[in-house]
């Protein structure tokens, strides 16, 4: 599977006061987000003196850099290695249990899984609809059977006599 490409730090280069990022603060971004250990990282950065380093570490525009990549790393490659995670763990060598999970999961993520109340993903339960939401959710099931698709399963709880 291709790398999906790296969000740059080009874009906080040259900041400071003003909420731009410096060459060594940049180092320190790259280096706290390989997991490298925090010495290593003040020094190949250029930090001469740790209270600068740990002054630099602290500040919200390097926090927010550090923050941002984080995000955009977990949304590109992050992804990606999870998503192929869960294909690999459907593999027929795997417990039944662990296959059955990431079926679910997968179903899931791709929007055809199941609220914990039962109802289709992102709906409101059958019950808590006005009468405007219930007709677009026959619209919409109506347009899925006629496709050829199939009807969301609904389950029906018994009312308790209260």
């Amino acid at each position: 599977m291709a790398e999906a490409p790296k969000k740059s730090l080009a874009m906080y280069k040259g900041r400071n006061r003003n909420g731009e990022l410096t060459d060594k603060q940049i180092a320190l971004v790259e280096g706290v987000l390989k997991g490298t250990d925090l010495v290593a990282v003040a020094t190949s950065a250029g930090y001469a003196a740790s209270s600068e380093f740990y002054r630099d570490l602290g500040s919200q525009t390097v926090q927010k850099a550090i923050a941002d990549r984080l995000q955009n790393s977990i949304a590109s490659e992050g992804a990606s290695i999870g998503y192929a995670t869960m294909i690999e763990l459907t593999n027929a060598r795997n417990p039944a249990s662990t296959r059955f999970q990431a079926a679910k999961w997968l179903l899931d993520a791709a929007g055809h899984g199941l609220t914990a109340d039962n109802g289709p993903r992102g709906e409101k339960p059958v019950h808590e609809m006005t009468n405007a939401e219930l007709e677009a959710f026959l619209a919409r099931t109506e347009a899925v059977i006629a496709a050829g698709g199939s009807a969301p399963i609904i389950t029906v709880k018994p009312d308790s006599g209260a």
